[in-house]
């Protein structure tokens, strides 16, 4: 009988030492998810950042530019006002010859002014009224505005502006301030068309556009070498300068005071491991190109955020973009 007690009392004993591990397992098991969970969750709300190394580089101000041929002056065809203009023949952009119909005229609108008329000017209208009214190009170019059309008459002014292309050709192309500020009369420009380029040209002006802050740009060419309107490829061979720092330039931010900064990073340790922390760098912009930007205030190799899957700030976690 004694025996059977003992033997209970173990059997009692060893249900609630299962008892106990079981509650161990389920406990760890629950742990286990609960730290699995933890990750997920900390892995969904933190952002992440692709970070590059501060590098030595070259900051390039050189630019490639599309163009178009165009001609040096204009030519406006201006004709005595009072005129009915009966049919307007070219259009704006429209390549002519020497000799090509602009317009035509009234024949009796012509009778009214001929006789008021005197010399060479009424010389041109007599034989403008002889021609069937016909208003003809002095010159070969591009038509670049026409200001009248067909049932009006003439105000006096320009009815037609020709980009005249006798008088020598021009590559134009239209840059932004930033890019523009880097070129100027002394730039060595190169110039690639369809079939045929030009190397070492002279810039002939800059002109400045406030209204949309671009700068237009114009570069004489060889007679004879490219055709007025031919779309171009304009190269400009700028300075370049090597630096110890630079970073991609969508590294650099700007604060509320307008000064640079980029956002860096530190590892700290923490339950979950190793962790990264932002931190704002201030830094001293020295130049930058459409690329890279060289400055001041961080060392070579010392990682910096380029970009993030959304907006971050100094002193956040993130995670790197594997």
């Amino acid at each position: 009988m004694k025996q059977k007690l003992q033997d209970f009392k173990a059997y009692i004993r060893g249900l609630e030492k299962n008892r106990i591990v079981k509650w161990i397992a389920v406990f760890i098991a629950v742990m286990i998810i609960l730290t699995i969970g933890s990750r997920v969750t900390y892995n969904m709300i933190t952002p992440k950042v692709l970070t590059e190394p501060a590098a030595s580089a070259v900051i390039d101000h050189s630019a490639d530019i599309e163009g178009v041929v165009t001609s040096v002056s204009e030519e406006p065809v201006i004709l005595e006002a009072g005129l009915l203009v009966t049919r307007v023949a070219v259009m704006e952009g429209q390549l002519i010859k020497k000799g090509d119909t602009l317009l035509e005229i009234d024949k009796e609108s012509l009778n009214r002014i001929i006789p008021s008329l005197q010399g060479a000017e009424r010389a041109e209208y007599t034989a403008i009224k002889a021609d069937g009214g016909k208003v003809k190009s002095s010159c070969s170019g591009m038509v670049s505005r026409v200001n009248t059309e067909a049932g009006s008459y003439t105000l006096g002014n320009a009815a037609v502006v020709i980009r005249n292309a006798d008088k020598g050709l021009a590559a134009k192309a239209v840059l932004d301030n930033e890019t523009g500020k880097y070129i100027n009369s002394n730039t060595a420009v190169s110039v690639a068309g369809s079939s045929q380029s030009c190397e070492n040209l002279k810039i002939s002006s800059i002109i400045s556009r406030a209204e949309d802050n671009t700068r237009e740009v114009y570069i004489k060419l060889p007679k004879g070498e490219f055709a007025l309107g031919e779309s171009v490829s304009v190269h400009f061979d700028t300075a370049s300068d090597f630096y110890e720092n630079c970073v991609p330039r969508s590294a650099v931010r700007m604060d509320n005071k307008n000064s640079c900064y980029v956002l860096t990073v530190r590892e700290e340790q923490t339950i979950l491991g190793e962790e990264l922390i932002t931190v704002k760098t201030d830094v001293t912009l020295l130049d930058c190109d459409m690329n890279y930007a060289a400055v001041e205030g961080i060392h070579a190799g010392q990682e910096v955020i380029v970009s993030s899957e959304r907006v971050i700030e100094e002193g956040i976690k993130v995670r790197r973009l594997q």
